[in-house]
């Protein structure tokens, strides 16, 4: 027996537990300054064992569902409070709206994800409190994998879906465990991290109470979880490095024009339009044009950089482009009437040397509360009275894959000469990136690489910057696909299919406390160009898709029943 903890108690492990999982993410934090805390990923180890904090409040004998969502959401609750503290400077210090609407407004959020943790934490202990016990104790270690990752799915979608901090996240900086999501996606990952964190728990409480047959199942499946996926990640980066060794590449070049947010405020103040163009176009067009002597064949903008709003579905740039070889990849936006109806778009063109826009697409999955807000159509709220920053954009239908020239595009390999057609990549624009199932309807079209054009300056010195990028490594693992990230202010990178970082970026963001300042005081804009590699073959996850995570939920139901159904017999 479990000796009594009183719920106080069991909340501080609850809280321990959210913040020994949140350290285990890219951290900034302003008590700390304004740079990552370990850039290295030394804690990410923490989320091997930050779940069992929780799990000894939870695993109590006696009324053992007592309390079980309140814990759960508790830590979540602690979980999310660090982990995505930065989205009050988008709300506030970037998008205009007042604190006294942003706090609760990011709290509301919070809340919300929190109710996964918690429910994910009742449903398992409701389970496990109606299953046979295992060596003589609660089996909840081994019913909570299967529905935690249940839960971590239905937020991926629930309510438009918000799925940032997924533990399978903590992972992605252990670049050969990582390779698990090119078999199961981030929902394998969060799996596994649940799975870990169940067996050292039970392990722990059996050395606890000397109990030798007790020991012999947790550290089995501690040390299978831990080991089982390591030949498969081992090969699988073994893989892709001998097809990296031989694969045709194509040259790509990022501008990153470090526009901080602070400067577009600046701009509806003392800079007039055409100034704040003309400062725009000076900090892109000059390294578009370095790249283009360089020979890069694809020239990548940032998210929103092109100053100039353009019409729905407009055939050229609105401005007069030096003389180029490279396409530019451009992010703009559009307004215009359709058919009698209103449409504004964040959108990406694939623009020819001669600027004709050669294909569109438009952002698919928008940020809530920033280019939109959920149900305001419907009950007619009044949004632009109190938040004026807010965009209302129309969401696109279509993942349109975008075409490189064939003549001249990629740089082939001798060894691989003649294996390679016409180029092809899938532009993702910044939220898109967050949702797997996103990447993975671009991945089945077969595309090249990725360009996950993003503008990150709304957060400005945070976490969100760091963990967006390790995101991002995610979807490359998945796909087994190269990514090109142009960001606005940082950080940019190239990412080669196995998640690895190949070269990235400083954040470029201005030092300042002001919320406007002036264009002279812009961090310098960088360019920098590498050979993206170009690798065909489907990883596993992209044939079978989320089949885990499903399987999981089908798992979490049978069990839910076959609960119940022991309950009623009682």
């Amino acid at each position: 027996m479990t000796a009594r903890i009183s719920l106080g108690l069991r909340l501080l492990l609850a809280a321990a537990a959210g913040l020994l999982l949140s350290f285990a993410l890219p951290t900034v934090l302003p008590i700390w300054g304004k740079n990552e805390i370990l850039p290295g990923g030394q804690l990410g180890s923490l989320a091997y064992v930050g779940l069992v904090p929780l799990l000894f409040a939870l695993d109590q004998d006696h009324e053992p569902r007592r309390g079980a969502f309140l814990l759960g959401f508790f830590a979540g609750l602690v979980y999310f409070s660090v982990a995505i503290w930065w989205i009050d400077i988008a709300m506030h210090t970037f998008g205009g709206i007042p604190n006294v609407f942003a706090v609760p407004v990011l709290y509301l959020l919070i809340v919300w994800m929190a109710v996964h943790w918690g429910a994910a934490c009742w449903l398992a202990v409701t389970i496990a409190e109606r299953l046979p016990r295992v060596a003589g104790r609660s089996s909840l270690w081994l019913v909570l994998p299967p529905v935690w990752t249940s839960f971590e799915l239905v937020r991926n979608y629930l309510f438009s879906g918000y799925p940032w901090g997924d533990l399978g996240y903590l992972l992605a900086r252990f670049r050969i465990i990582v390779q698990w999501a090119s078999l199961f996606g981030i929902y394998g990952l969060a799996f596994l991290v649940v799975a870990a964190n169940g067996a050292l728990y039970a392990l722990l409480r059996a050395v606890a109470a000397r109990d030798r047959r007790a020991v012999i199942l947790p550290a089995s499946v501690l040390a299978a979880v831990v080991l089982l996926p390591l030949p498969w990640d081992l090969f699988r980066l073994h893989v892709i490095d001998r097809e990296l060794a031989t694969a045709p590449t194509v040259k790509v070049a990022i501008v990153q024009p470090n526009v901080d947010q602070k400067i577009k405020n600046a701009a509806a103040g003392p800079m007039d339009y055409a100034q704040y163009r003309d400062f725009i176009l000076d900090r892109l067009l000059p390294l578009t044009e370095k790249a283009d002597r360089d020979g890069a064949r694809l020239i990548a903008w940032p998210e929103a950089s092109f100053p100039i709003p353009m019409p729905a579905h407009p055939r050229r740039l609105p401005i007069a482009l030096p003389p180029l070889h490279a396409q530019i990849l451009v992010g703009g936006e559009t307004a215009g009437i359709i058919r009698g109806h209103r449409l504004l778009t964040n959108s990406a063109f694939a623009v020819g040397p001669g600027g004709d826009i050669e294909a569109q697409y438009d952002k698919h999955h928008l940020v809530p509360f920033g280019e939109y807000v959920p149900l305001e159509k419907t009950l007619h709220l009044p949004i632009h009275a109190v938040v004026p920053d807010i965009g209302f954009f129309d969401p696109g239908d279509d993942l349109q894959v975008f075409s490189l020239p064939a003549a001249s595009s990629a740089t082939i390999v001798p060894a691989a000469a003649g294996s390679v057609g016409a180029v092809s990549y899938a532009p993702l624009i910044c939220y898109d990136a967050i949702f797997p199932e996103i990447s993975l309807g671009f991945a089945r079209q077969d595309p090249d690489f990725f360009v996950n054009l993003t503008n990150d300056a709304w957060y400005g010195f945070s976490s969100a910057s760091y963990q967006f990028l390790s995101m991002v490594a995610v979807r490359a693992v998945e796909t087994g696909k190269a990514f090109v990230r142009p960001a606005n202010t940082g950080i940019s990178a190239f990412i080669d299919p196995a998640g690895r970082i190949v070269a990235r970026t400083p954040l470029g963001l201005v030092d300042s406390p002001e919320d406007a300042v002036s264009a002279e005081a812009a961090v310098p804009p960088v360019l920098i160009e590498g050979n993206v590699p170009l690798l065909r073959a489907h990883t596993p996850y992209v044939e079978i898709g989320d089949a885990f995570a499903y399987l999981c939920a089908a798992v979490t139901l049978a069990l839910w029943a076959i609960a119940r159904k022991r309950f009623a017999v009682r």
